[in-house]
């Protein structure tokens, strides 16, 4: 399988976790037993993960994205564990003429967010101290719009993380 080759070549890769119905390949062709056949004949160890049901549904990276697209930010903070995250790292803010920042960037491209509204969240800012601060953030085709106060704009360069929260 090309994926697996590319990861054990590239990556050094000497371990894999997977659930039991891990596909990959063309039209996922590659299920879970030819991945540990390929792994076992590579020295890779594989550790094979049991489902996890929580409400009687399986959770997966579908269900949890599924979950944050229709807004319900409960549910997929549910079923990850903790709240749902944006790694904001990288991108532009820009100060907005109110106390509002705006991403510049569309985070859309290559993270999930919620459908647009208003959310609770916790904004974490990347200075010495993690300093963390509890907001709103408004989600608008695909960017965020934080409501920051005066004192917290100086922050907005650092800015590192928003977790939805409920």
């Amino acid at each position: 399988n090309k994926f697996l080759s590319i990861l054990k070549d590239c990556l050094s890769m000497r371990f894999m976790a997977e659930g039991t119905d891990f596909r990959c390949g063309y039209k996922g062709s590659f299920d879970i037993d030819k991945t540990a056949q390929f792994l076992t004949d590579n020295n890779i160890v594989l550790e094979k993960i049991a489902p996890v049901i929580i409400d009687g549904e399986r959770i997966s990276s579908s269900l949890i994205r599924s979950a944050v697209l229709s807004g319900d930010i409960y549910k997929a903070g549910r079923f990850l564990g903790r709240p749902y995250s944006v790694d904001c790292s990288g991108f532009q803010w820009n100060k907005m003429q109110d106390e509002n920042i705006i991403c510049s960037d569309d985070i859309e491209s290559v993270q999930v967010l919620p459908k647009d509204g208003v959310y609770n969240v916790s904004v974490v800012f990347n200075d010495q101290k993690q300093s963390e601060l509890e907001t709103t953030a408004e989600v608008v085709s695909g960017k965020i719009k934080l409501k920051l106060l005066q004192d917290d704009l100086c922050f907005a360069d650092g800015l590192k993380t928003v977790n939805f929260t409920v």
